[in-house]
C-alpha cells in the first residue's frame, strides 16, 4: 500500500475541517508529530499519508472564523484623542 504524500497547507485545511483547532496544528508542526487518537482519524480519512514538508520554513496562514466581537467591532467607532488637551 503506498503513502499518499500531503503537504503541510492540504493537511492542515482537512484537519481544520474535521475539528482541529489552528494552535493544535501549530504544536503538531513544532513537534513535528501527530497524536495516535488523530492520526487514526485521519488514517480513516486519507489511508496511509505522511506530510512531506514539515520544515520550520514552511508557514500556513490559517484564517479564523469572524466572531460577533469582530464584527462589533467593525461598526464601533474608536474615539480619536486629537480633540482632548
Amino acid at each position: 500500500m503506498e503513502k499518499r504524500q500531503l503537504t503541510l497547507r492540504e493537511f492542515s485545511e482537512i484537519a481544520i475541517a474535521q475539528g482541529v483547532k489552528p494552535n493544535t496544528l501549530r504544536v503538531w508542526r513544532q513537534r513535528e508529530s501527530i497524536p495516535a487518537r488523530w492520526r487514526l482519524k485521519f488514517y480513516e480519512h486519507f489511508g496511509s499519508f505522511e506530510i512531506i514538508d514539515w520544515a520550520p520554513g514552511t508557514v500556513v496562514i490559517i484564517t479564523k472564523r469572524r466572531t460577533l466581537s469582530d464584527i462589533a467591532r467593525s461598526f464601533i467607532k474608536q474615539p480619536t484623542t486629537s480633540g482632548i488637551l
